[in-house]
């Protein structure tokens, strides 16, 4: 006896990867503004040392940088190199 059919017909379209993605950045998004909002209400400093971070982290980035510009520029070479 063969088992019996189910009425319920499996949808004829697939999912799209992009929309789900987009489903689930939305519900991010979402929930992130609602721990902003109670963080906000609680009136919470969490945002207080950002701008000093921020600031080290430009200046840490900025030495990186001339440090890496030194490293890779060409140099005037005067007299025989080899003869070091």
């Amino acid at each position: 006896m063969p088992p019996p059919e189910s009425s319920y017909a499996a949808p004829g379209w697939k999912r799209l990867d992009g929309v789900d993605l987009l489903r689930g950045l939305a519900i991010f998004f979402v929930l992130m503004n609602h721990v902003n909002m109670r963080l906000v209400i609680a009136k919470i400093p969490y945002t207080a040392n950002i701008p000093a971070l921020l600031q080290r982290l430009a200046t840490v980035r900025e030495k990186a940088a001339k440090e890496e510009r030194e490293r890779y520029r060409y140099k005037l070479v005067v007299g025989d190199p080899a003869a070091k």
